[in-house]
């Protein structure tokens, strides 16, 4: 696969944390999102680019919604200095 650039777009996301069906809380944050098409992305997780740093005081997290992998991923990890949290695969 051909060497793909991401593209990382600042947004507002809400967390959502539940038991079961019922919504105890929501916590919105500043994050940085990956843009790219999950058809673009290849399926090793470790060559996609995380950003460098996140922009000190305006984002708090870096977000994949959607990574097709070969393999399985730890659900809970370190990249540096991002937690990796992987809800599902």
């Amino acid at each position: 696969m051909a060497s793909m650039t991401p593209l990382w777009n600042e947004t507002r996301y809400t967390l959502s944390y539940r038991i079961g069906e019922l919504t105890l809380f929501r916590r919105g944050f500043s994050a940085l999102t990956l843009a790219n098409h999950f058809l673009e992305l290849s399926t090793a997780p470790d060559e996609l680019a995380l950003p460098e740093a996140l922009p000190r005081g305006n984002v708090d997290a870096a977000i994949i919604l959607s990574h097709p992998v070969h393999g399985t991923l730890p659900r809970v990890c370190t990249e540096g200095p991002f937690l990796r949290y992987v809800p599902n695969q």
